[in-house]
């Protein structure tokens, strides 16, 4: 019976190899961002070296990661389909190329010191690529320890398998050090959305939000504010308004604040119709957006912000204590995936005004993204095999872990309605990666806002003003390492 089982588990694997092999590369799927053509299916990954890598590295590709091993794990988890994905991804390309993928694990904030160690002791055997915290991973770029993917062989940002983002908003003077894929599962759980209790809008005679997000484009600041503001009953009776009661809107004043600058169109930097990167932080629009969070954060009876955890937040959600939640894609699949769903939707952070073009939204900063570190002596085959084995961990991907993840878990399992999976599928065209929120790191002024609006403070020009030197100091220490000089903030 055991042999049996076995035999059935070899066919199973060998079938699902076949499927992930011949669809992988086709069609005009969208990742990250706005439609990309490839040019035409690249079955089998014939578009890389049909070689083995065995005599590189003695045969082993290292992958240094920061240590919840998420996206490279290699259990054979069959009762997780994404795990099973993943596991069967990592056996494709280890039978394909004749590498034994290892993995070596460490705290996240830990790994930019480590990829130094490594770089300046020349040790070429040590690790391959780097999947980590995006934020941490542009330490190791502005520290000189990372190879530009543009120099690396069979690298092709073009396909389908990238975030566009790579190439959009994290390419400055030719040169891209950091990667996202479709392997970063991390990516698209942690993109900002809002969540609504469908029992709670028609309590309150909220109707026709689909209609009025996706039809009409009429989700504003204001209509938003207009929709929430007298939502407030104390559910436990104690007089007070508190994290027991009922709101309109239950939101937090740490990182979903952050997300309103760029559902508002105002990103740190952006590049302009020249295709230069700008600093376009500190816009005309920008004093009177922090007065409106101000507004609504501290002004607005039917919104509640008294807690920094996401956790918190979808507990009330939960128990039906917030008709509306900012949150991230993630939290369908985790801390709603007991909620009946059809009792609940999905909306995109509000626009500025009715005259912004579309619906934007941004990624929270904890995902992963992949790094190459500067091995100055490795051999061109090594080059060569990190090249080919990142492009197939992403390929693969594509047609395996993100369908798994993506479109049966995400928007399938736990969202259920088509009208719900439209609106996922939306902000993931619109999503943002931003340039300044991922190498400015924690200077960066995304995080002005977590500290200003939680304490009450519309104040920019009086803030930017007293951190202006410093972020000026970190941006020309960027664009430094890119080659470049920056001509300073106005």
């Amino acid at each position: 019976m055991k042999r049996v089982m076995l035999l059935l588990l070899v066919l199973a694997m060998l079938i699902s190899t076949v499927a992930l092999l011949g669809s992988c590369g086709g069609g005009n799927e969208k990742t990250g961002g706005e439609s990309k053509e490839s040019e035409g299916p690249k079955d089998e990954l014939d578009y890389l070296p049909d070689k083995k890598y065995t005599s590189a590295n003695n045969g082993k590709f290292v992958i240094l990661c920061r240590d919840n091993g998420q996206e490279i794990l290699r259990e054979n988890s069959e009762g997780d389909r994404v795990d099973y994905a993943i596991y069967m991804r990592n056996a494709t390309i280890e039978d394909r190329y004749g590498v034994e993928l290892t993995y070596s694990q460490e705290e996240y904030h830990l790994i930019p010191d480590k990829v130094s160690d490594i770089v300046k002791a020349g040790d070429t055997s040590a690790i391959d690529v780097v999947n980590n915290h995006i934020v941490y991973s542009s330490n190791i770029m502005t520290a000189g320890n990372a190879l530009n993917w543009q120099e690396v062989p069979y690298i092709d940002l073009t396909q389908d398998w990238w975030a566009r983002s790579n190439l959009k908003d994290l390419t400055l003077n030719n040169q891209t050090y950091i990667l996202i894929g479709d392997m970063h599962t991390s990516a698209i759980g942690s993109t900002y959305c809002m969540f609504y209790n469908k029992k709670l809008c028609e309590k309150y005679n909220i109707t026709g939000l689909y209609e009025l997000v996706m039809n009409d484009g009429a989700w504003t600041y204001e209509k938003m504010l207009e929709l929430i503001s007298d939502i407030r009953e104390d559910v436990n009776k104690d007089n007070r308004y508190n994290a027991h009661d009922l709101y309109g809107l239950v939101t937090t004043g740490g990182s979903p604040v952050n997300a309103y600058l760029w559902a508002f169109n105002n990103p740190i930097f952006a590049k302009n119709s020249e295709g230069e990167l700008e600093f376009t932080f500190y816009s005309s629009k920008l004093p009177s957006l922090m007065t409106k969070l101000v507004k609504l954060y501290h002004k607005t009876d039917g919104c509640f912000s008294a807690t920094q955890d996401l956790t918190a937040v979808a507990n009330m959600f939960v128990d039906e204590r917030a008709v509306f939640i900012n949150g991230l894609f993630s939290m369908a699949a985790g801390q709603l995936r007991d909620m009946d769903t059809s009792t609940w939707g999905i909306v995109p952070y509000p626009k500025w005004n009715s005259k912004q073009q579309s619906y934007l939204t941004s990624v929270d900063g904890g995902h992963n993204a992949l790094v190459a570190p500067y091995l100055r002596n490795a051999s061109d085959e090594k080059v060569e095999m990190l090249g080919v084995i990142t492009e197939a961990l992403n390929c693969l991907s594509h047609s395996g872990l993100r369908v798994e993840y993506y479109d049966k878990a995400l928007k399938s399992k736990y969202i259920g309605d088509p009208k719900e999976a439209a609106v996922i599928d939306m902000l993931m065209e619109n999503r943002v990666f931003d340039f300044g929120y991922i190498y400015l790191a924690f200077t960066s002024p995304a995080f002005w806002l977590q500290d200003m609006i939680p304490a009450k403070n519309d104040k920019i020009a009086n803030y930017y003003a007293g951190k202006k030197d410093a972020l000026e100091a970190k941006i020309v220490e960027v664009y430094a390492a890119y080659g470049l000089e920056f001509e300073g903030l106005d």
